[in-house]
């Protein structure tokens, strides 16, 4: 969320005067000043009337965020200075989101100066009528839960993952080490669904014990690294450290606190056991409320690809459906495929399956983490180590995967059915509709596009019906072709004749 009206201003600064007791933040006045907090409470509007908390303390962050990731002033302390000056803006507003903005800052400022001055200010406005939103009450009344760590098996990075909960209502924070740059947060996310998260995470490792370790570790153990990292970070900022990592650094820091002052909810457990799975607890209730939506979703990078794992595949077969996300009317396929295929294989069987071409990236994105081809800049987990069977144990499993970043063509793929019956090739058994032209300017194109092709008098029409090679229907669907090209399909060989 970018507040509008904010700036650096001219560091030279206007001469006028600030009142008793601002903190020396060179070139900006007091009318800049009030010019950044307007643009931040008009960002905010809204705000107040959203029940969750963990949407306002990530919105907040989000705030806190920009402020730290700002070019340096020198030595000035900009959580502190930013803060004082959105803590002295809300005081003044007097309305019900100064009052949830001063209630967030006192739990999420990095700054303890800006919590206890939020704190008071909160307790004041509350005294003087301000009505108090739904959600500012329950700002950072968190319990910490469990805590997992994946590590890479060279030591060179490794996954923190948190759960905290409001009662039922679950998150998750994963925060990425680098130990190859000073041990530092590389990048963080946020995810509601924490149970997809720990066991693609688990499944991951499992499926490839050469590439990683993962365990669950003791709050006290995750609490360190994560106070470590974070305090590695604010000595860097900027790159290597991801703008996503700045967002959430302030909800991190809240949290780490969270951790010293909550009891923990595994606090007299005994450790796991062989008979005890690491992923027992799971889902379990915990109380009464809404679960926020999905949040951030973002890519914990791994060294480059090794050799493929050497453990027995799976036997069985899935029945999945493909969906293209936001296609009126649908688009779709359903295919049996092996349990052993790849992502990498899925990825070929897609393309054949919608008529893709492969000329651009792709990904895979499951639970919040993202598979594909692993280049460098990407920082994606290589799609030719997982196993469909390890990202989607079971019936009713789903994840995304988008193709051609420009376009954006997004496909939900669900699995239905878990067969015993094995299969040595996928089979497309049914299916609606062709899939758009390659490059046509994603969903939104396609439906202009179509409205064009349909219009003999549009002024477009010469020119875009050119375009398709001068017929397109949208209601092909050619079964048997599709077969025909998955049928000379060997799994493991991952490269069509497209990009590469």
């Amino acid at each position: 969320m970018s507040p509008r009206g904010g700036g650096r201003g001219d560091s030279r600064g206007s001469g006028r005067s600030r009142r008793p007791g601002q903190p020396p933040l060179r070139g900006v006045d007091e009318a800049v000043e009030s010019t950044i907090c307007s643009g931040i409470f008009t960002a905010l509007r809204g705000l107040d009337d959203v029940p969750d908390p963990f949407v306002v303390e990530m919105t907040l962050s989000e705030i806190v965020g920009q402020w730290w990731a700002m070019p340096s002033f020198g030595d000035v302390d900009a959580d502190k200075i930013f803060g004082a000056m959105l803590v002295r803006y809300a005081t003044q507003r007097r309305s019900p989101l100064g009052l949830l903005v001063l209630s967030t800052l006192a739990v999420i400022s990095p700054s303890p100066d800006v919590r206890d001055a939020a704190a008071a200010a909160a307790h004041s406005l509350m005294e003087r009528g301000v009505r108090q939103p739904a959600a500012a009450a329950r700002i950072g009344q968190v319990a910490s839960n469990r805590c997992w760590l994946q590590e890479d098996v060279h030591g060179d990075q490794a996954d923190v993952v948190v759960e905290f909960s409001y009662g039922e209502q679950r998150h998750g924070l994963c925060v990425l080490l680098d130990h190859n740059l000073g041990g530092i947060a590389k990048d963080a996310f946020a995810v509601d669904d924490v149970d997809t998260l720990v066991t693609a995470l688990h499944n991951e490792a499992t499926s490839d014990e050469m590439l990683a370790a993962f365990r669950e570790i003791e709050p006290a153990r995750a609490r360190a690294l994560l106070e470590s990292a974070c305090a590695a970070s604010d000595e860097v900022r900027g790159e290597p450290v991801s703008a996503d990592f700045a967002k959430l650094r302030a909800l991190i820091l809240a949290r780490v606190r969270a951790m010293l002052e909550s009891p923990q909810a595994t606090a007299g457990r005994e450790p796991p056991t062989p008979e005890q799975p690491l992923l027992q607890g799971l889902g379990k209730s915990r109380g009464s409320a809404e679960r926020p939506p999905r949040t951030t979703k973002k890519v914990s990078p791994v060294p480059a690809a090794r050799t493929p794992s050497s453990k027995r595949a799976p036997s069985g077969a899935y029945q999945i459906k493909v969906s293209l996300r936001g296609a009126k009317p649908p688009i779709w396929r359903r295919l049996v495929v092996p349990a052993s295929a790849t992502l990498a294989d899925l990825h070929v069987i897609i393309q054949y399956a919608m008529g893709w071409d492969d000329y651009h990236l792709h990904v895979f994105d499951v639970g919040g983490i993202r598979y594909g081809v692993p280049e460098p800049e990407l920082q994606f987990r290589d799609e030719a180590r997982v196993r469909l069977s390890d990202v989607a144990p079971t019936e009713r499993a789903k994840f995304r995967y988008e193709y051609d970043f420009g376009d954006g063509w997004e496909h939900d793929i669900v699995v239905e059915k878990i067969l015993d019956e094995p299969v040595k090739q996928a089979v497309l058994h049914g299916g609606r509709r062709a899939s758009p032209p390659e490059d046509c300017g994603g969903i939104w194109g396609y439906a202009h596009l179509l409205e064009v092709l349909a219009d003999s008098t549009h002024e477009e029409h010469e020119q875009l019906s050119t375009w398709v090679g001068g017929e397109f229907d949208p209601d092909e669907f050619d079964i048997d072709g599709i077969n025909d090209l998955l049928d000379v399909m060997s799994l493991g060989q991952t490269r069509r004749a497209g990009r590469r």
